[in-house]
């Protein structure tokens, strides 16, 4: 999507000014601080929330600003989400990893409608974001998805490696794989680098 922004004004070897339009593309979604605020509630809670966000035409520079998101209910360890959407969204509670876990990764490639997912814990948050290479994944089956991140988080954790190591691993591996892994800062605005669909 593009949107129309202020002519610049330049002046020609006569002294004439001409007006060149151009235009500028819209880079995303944008959820603020404020909204920001309600995924963190859900996140402290003992079970785990989920669902999906849409974002729509205010603009924020150059990102389109949530304009709505539903909740789906779970349980303490799982929650069931809808398909086809721009960006999908859970909590995992204050225990456990931060990261996505397995099932979560493989639900998220196979879902052709998602083009990122947010994962709150706390006041952290964590969105991977498909890329052209990420795509890639699709070619392999939910299963051995799920194995491939099963593997990699059974290995790290026989290691005995403390928590934030194996979530920092585990980032690594999703950037190897081509996504984008964004760690938004505490009490900071989350701009999610989308498509974002009208």
């Amino acid at each position: 999507m593009k949107t129309k922004v202020k002519s610049h004004l330049r002046k020609t070897k006569k002294g004439k000014r001409r007006v060149r339009q151009h235009y500028r593309k819209i880079k995303g979604g944008l959820i603020p601080k404020d909204k920001r605020k309600i995924f963190e509630f859900f996140a402290k809670q003992d079970i785990e929330y989920g669902g999906d966000m849409d974002f729509g035409e205010k603009k924020n520079k150059r990102f389109n600003k949530l304009q709505r998101f539903n909740t789906h209910i779970g349980s303490p360890g799982f929650v069931d989400l809808p398909d086809d959407y721009e960006v999908a969204w859970h909590v995992h509670p204050c225990y456990g990893y931060k990261t996505p876990s397995q099932e979560d990764m493989a639900d998220f490639i196979h879902d052709l409608g998602n083009q990122a997912h947010i994962i709150f814990s706390g006041n952290t948050a964590i969105s991977v974001v498909k890329t052209k290479k990420s795509n890639q994944l699709k070619k392999l089956s939910k299963k051995n998805l799920e194995k491939r991140y099963d593997s990699l988080y059974n290995n790290l954790e026989n290691k005995k490696f403390n928590t934030k190591t194996i979530e920092n691993i585990f980032i690594n591996q999703l950037k190897k794989d081509g996504f984008k892994v964004l760690i938004h800062k505490k009490d900071a605005p989350i701009r999610l680098p989308i498509k974002v669909v009208e």
